[in-house]
């Protein structure tokens, strides 16, 4: 156990970890004087056992850089502060040494000084300099700064609740596996159940993107896109805390032999009403106009009612005005909803949304999913398959057949009819989602025919065979194309 020092030199160093934004003045261990230093692998624990303080290495170096900083006690570990970092120790043995005027040092065997909060030191005005820029750099780590807040008028939440909130990110309340990371189960003091988006460091999601989602649903209030709850930043994590879907995403129920059967006619068809009213809201009745960018099943999540909320807006894009689109050079999105224009071109709109809903649409009448869809014999997709079956007058042979005995025709048609509408090539053939709505909910009769959808290849001889994992040159050519890009 490492001995007591006096009360000025504990303040001394809480005083400058608080500075550091690292809370870690509220643990109560002591810290030892200059002639009992703590030596390289040996670590503070706050009262709490939620933190330490010691040396620790970074990644799988071959060489050996050891640091001083302070860390949460958790799989992964996640670094708050680091004291040396842009000068770390070689070997191990580093010590970390607190004198008696407060001031702490970072030394090696030889006495070298490594980092110190001594500015009075020896050290060439250079290296001073140095030091003062690193105290503030340091905190480069994202560690709940306010400027990373600045902006964010959304309720904020302490690490330290998310963790007691989901048992410590347990494999028991994990949901599922996000775009940019995987979704936790939470439970708030009280009762109240949350879901946590957890940001992955791989995940590619910068902190720009982060605060453009938390600032989008936070703007944005209709009964048909989930709520944002608060958000969490706090080192390497980035969190979102959402309300709690207990259906969890609609893609789990369509897509499962088992589930779907759950999921009869009128059911399926609210969800789809829910969906196109709340893309109609990003698009055109919210304050913003709102390109999502990423609507796909696994993205609309479903209450305890069965009431569909879109999610996930990591990629939604706001456009100014009175525009409707936008140009990108970094395509992302996911295979088989991204709309041909935005794929191979980077121009998103609203339209591709609406290419999205189509997609989306599409799956829930067939319960197939639009990628890596192959009817037998045929190499088309799913779209593909709709538009034969559209103009051989053979439409119901799409529909799930757990739907036979539920289904309404009418809708079903027109159903069929607006997600064919959707998916052709040119986006301004496509509806827009007010029109959407409407014809929905309108009659079969006043709806225009579609036009060919997009990604559907040609062929000039009607009797050419393919097989099922042979497929023709068109469809080939537009999938190695999309495969390039940053698909989710």
């Amino acid at each position: 156990m490492i001995s007591s020092t006096t009360n000025s030199h504990v303040i001394y160093l809480c005083t400058f970890l608080v500075c550091c934004y690292c809370y870690f003045c509220s643990a109560k261990d002591n810290i030892t004087t200059s002639d009992e230093p703590i030596k390289d692998g040996f670590n503070l624990e706050s009262e709490g056992k939620k933190f330490q303080m010691g040396f620790f290495s970074l990644g799988n170096a071959s060489e050996v850089r050891r640091y001083v900083g302070i860390w949460y006690r958790r799989d992964p570990k996640t670094v708050v502060w680091v004291a040396n970092r842009d000068k770390p120790v070689p070997d191990y043995t580093g010590v970390l040494t607190v004198a008696k005027d407060g001031n702490f040092k970072v030394l090696n065997i030889k006495d070298d000084v490594y980092f110190t909060t001594d500015t009075d030191t020896d050290n060439n005005q250079n290296n001073r300099e140095s030091h003062s820029h690193n105290i503030n750099e340091l905190l480069h780590l994202d560690d709940s700064k306010e400027d990373d807040r600045e902006g964010l008028d959304v309720p904020y939440f302490e690490l330290e609740r998310i963790i007691d909130a989901t048992n410590d990110f347990s494999e028991e309340n994990r949901l599922g596996q996000g775009g940019f990371g995987p979704v936790y189960k939470g439970m708030l003091p009280g009762g109240k159940e949350i879901a946590v988006k957890r940001l992955s460091s791989l995940s590619g999601q910068g902190l720009q993107e982060f605060k453009n989602e938390v600032t989008l649903i936070a703007k944005l209030q209709h009964r048909n896109l989930v709520r944002l709850l608060g958000y969490c930043i706090r080192g390497e994590e980035k969190m979102l805390l959402y309300e709690y879907m207990p259906n969890r995403s609609l893609d789990l129920f369509i897509f499962d032999q088992t589930l779907c059967a759950s999921l009869d006619w009128k059911m399926r068809f609210d969800i789809i009403m829910g969906i196109a009213r709340g893309l109609n809201y990003l698009h055109h009745d919210s304050r913003l106009r709102i390109i999502h960018r990423d609507l796909k099943t696994s993205n609309i999540l479903l209450d305890q009612d069965m009431n569909p909320k879109i999610s996930d807006f990591g990629l939604a894009k706001i456009v100014k005005g009175k525009d409707i689109e936008d140009i990108t050079n970094r395509v992302v999105g996911t295979f088989g909803y991204m709309s041909p224009e935005y794929a191979l071109d980077g121009v998103f709109s609203i339209k591709s949304d609406v290419f999205s809903f189509g997609v989306v649409l599409l799956e829930i009448l067939s319960g197939k999913r639009n990628t890596g869809f192959y009817q037998a014999q045929k190499s088309i997709s799913l779209l593909g398959q709709a538009w034969s079956l559209w103009i051989e007058e053979r439409p119901f042979e799409l529909l799930d057949q757990t739907l036979m005995k539920s289904c309404n025709s009418s809708e079903v048609l027109k159903c069929m009819c607006v997600g064919l509408m959707c998916v052709q090539g040119d986006p301004d053939d496509r509806p827009t989602m007010t029109n959407v709505v409407m014809m929905l909910g309108g009659d079969m009769s006043t709806l225009p025919n579609p036009k060919e959808p997009a990604f559907i290849p040609r062929r000039d001889n009607a009797t050419s065979t393919s097989t099922s994992s042979s497929k023709p040159d068109t469809q080939t050519k537009n999938m190695s194309t999309i495969t390039e890009l940053a698909g989710r």
